[in-house]
Parts: structure tokens; sequence; C-alpha cells
């Protein structure tokens, strides 16, 4: 009997068994960089919109605001930085070109802040990218950057005209070098933003003297736990104050509270000063 020699079939063989196999789908095109037109949405609108943040009454307050020198006094767990957040990437969305710069006065500390500027980023899928000087860069296809630097000084300089600078625990600056380094900036910028935002400290450095200081160009904001109380339970607040009283007036109640080593608080020793000096 004679064998049959099988051979390994063919393209054209297979073509023949199994139907041809349908093109794969085309890609959908990238979608193109955001472009605005027309007013920008307000920015509390639009941060529960689109970030899932749904501010509160003073949150509300502060980014729909339109003060270009803020001082912000706040209790712990305000969400300052989260509301610096989301004024920061606003600004950057809806205003093309813009330098927004954001400082904190030990690295951890802007970084911090850092975290949710990225975090809001990613939720609202940019093709961002990263690059440049600091811990924090963000490149926005419309020509906008955030920009994150440390407390120092020489870190600070070099940058120009930005729309807005965020100073992120500011009573906690050694000294005034840090606010001597961000307002020339804005010398080119008349339109320029700054906040400066903290909670207390103690009775001296450059934050604390432009809270007391009389008039000027500040709007001033204290924001107590006590206005908060759908955020921090008054049970914790009550333990709070029991185990330290003091560190309950200056977390919680805002208060600037004088070095423990101090004989005499500040306002007692200004309160000694006077300008109605009889001549001899």
């Amino acid at each position: 009997m004679r064998k049959t020699r099988r051979t390994k079939p063919t393209l054209r063989d297979l073509q023949a068994v199994w139907p041809a196999e349908s093109p794969p789908a085309p890609r959908p095109p990238a979608p193109p960089a955001t472009v605005h037109s027309g007013p920008p949405p307000r920015c509390s609108l639009w941060a529960a919109e689109k970030l899932a943040f749904h501010p509160d009454p003073v949150q509300r307050e502060i980014l729909d605001g339109s003060s270009r020198r803020l001082l912000l006094l706040t209790s712990r767990q305000w969400g300052k930085s989260v509301v610096a957040a989301v004024r920061a990437v606003w600004q950057a969305l809806f205003f093309p070109g813009s330098l927004i710069v954001v400082v904190g006065p030990v690295e951890n500390q802007a970084s911090e802040l850092n975290r949710k500027i990225y975090h809001f980023v990613e939720r609202l899928g940019l093709p961002v990218h990263g690059g440049g000087r600091g811990s924090l860069a963000v490149h926005f296809p419309n020509g906008s950057r955030i920009v994150g630097l440390s407390e120092v000084p020489d870190h600070v300089r070099g940058l120009s005209a930005p729309a807005l600078i965020l100073v992120d625990e500011a009573a906690f600056f050694k000294g005034s070098e840090i606010l001597d380094a961000v307002l020339p900036m804005l010398a080119t910028r008349p339109d320029g933003v700054l906040w400066l935002m903290s909670t207390p400290k103690g009775q001296s450095g450059f934050f604390y003297d432009l809270w007391h200081a009389p008039g000027g160009p500040w709007q001033r904001r204290r924001v107590t736990a006590a206005e908060i109380p759908d955020r921090i339970p008054a049970a914790f607040l009550a333990e709070e104050q029991r185990r330290n009283p003091a560190n309950f007036r200056r977390e919680y109640c805002c208060e600037f509270l004088s070095d423990d080593a101090a004989l005499f608080s500040r306002e007692s020793l200004l309160g000694l000063l006077s300008d109605q000096v009889e001549p001899l």
C-alpha cells in the first residue's frame, strides 16, 4: 500500500478553512490639549463637579475670593492644603501660561501640598508632565506651570511674574527672608495673588507681625475648629483641651501664644508703650 506524504498546511489553506479576521478597530485619537474659551467657572463649583471636592462655606469663600493678598489662619485639619491645591490647579487650567509657585517651610510640608496637587491633576486625566526645578514641577499643555519649592530663598529667586504664590505654614518660617524673596516676583504682575497660610506658632515672625499690623493690603481670615463641627468631633476637641490646654488653644482655637519661657506676652509689653509723653 502506497503511503501518502503529509505536508504542512499553507497560509492559503488556513484562509480557506477559517474566515479572515476583521481588522482591529482604530484607536480613538488622543484628546487635544484642553482649551477653554470664555470666562472660567467658579472655582468652588468646578472643584465639586470635576474633583469631587465639596467645599464648606468658608472654603467656598476662599476659593471664589478675589483678594490679591490673603492671610489665612486656620485650625488643624481644616483643609487649607486641599483648598490651596484646588486653587492652584484651577488657576493653571483656566488661565493659560500661568506660573504658580508653591512654597513650604520644610521639604516634607511642601511635598504634602504637592501630593494633593498631583492627585487632582491625575484625577482630571490631564496630559501633564513633570520636570524642572524643585520637588514639584507640573507642566500643563496650555503652558501653565506649578512649581514647588522649599523655604530656601535662593531656590525661590529667579522666578518672575507668577499668577499665584502659595506659602504654606507661613508662621513656621524662621525669618522674613522668604517674604523678601517672593514679593519682588509680583513687581511686574500687579494682578498676582499671594496667599500666606498657617496655623499659629508663637508671638514672633513675619506672619504674626502681618496678622496684627493695622490696615494694609491684607485680607485676614481666621477659621477655628468650632467652625467645622462636622469635621472634628466635639468629643475629640474636649479630650485635646483636657490633655494640653495650651496646645488646644494654639492648634484648634488659632491663638498666638507667647513662648513658655517668656515672662510677659508680647501684647503685655506693647501695652506698656505709649506715644503720649509729656515734655520735661
